[in-house]
């Protein structure tokens, strides 16, 4: 136990082990809880319930590449972190005058973090630009 994701191999031992052993089996195997186990087979299982490990990792892959906090990043908001970050400011700065300038205004703050994923998230998507790199 203690891993948090499944990796492809684990999603491809699952697939291969699922009609010889059990769940409890498979997951003492991987190291993860039988809930997990079944909560992945579950979640990634097809229309016919066969488990797929290709389309298993496509769907985590799909998952993780969404922006959670999409509807955070407002005009508002991307403007300032863009004007922070052309000012040399950190995103704990940033975050920090957020916080400061609008005390009273929860929907104008944002966790340093967050602006820590927009900006890698924004050097993946974009070669040229990067937005919230204060380039943009």
């Amino acid at each position: 136990m203690g891993q948090k994701h499944l990796t492809k191999t684990h999603r491809e031992i699952i697939e291969r082990l699922l009609g010889e052993k059990s769940l409890r089996s498979i997951a003492d195997l991987l190291g993860y809880s039988p809930a997990a186990i079944s909560k992945e087979i579950r979640r990634n299982a097809n229309k016919n319930g066969r488990y797929d490990a290709q389309a298993a990792q496509r769907r985590a892959d799909w998952r993780a590449s969404k922006d959670k906090n999409a509807g955070k990043r407002t005009a508002f908001l991307t403007a300032y972190v863009q004007e922070g970050l052309r000012n040399y400011w950190s995103p704990e700065q940033i975050a920090g005058r957020l916080r400061q300038e609008f005390p009273e205004d929860p929907a104008r703050h944002i966790s340093f973090k967050s602006i820590y994923r927009w900006i890698s998230k924004d050097s993946r998507q974009y070669e040229k630009g990067r937005p919230l790199r204060g380039f943009g």
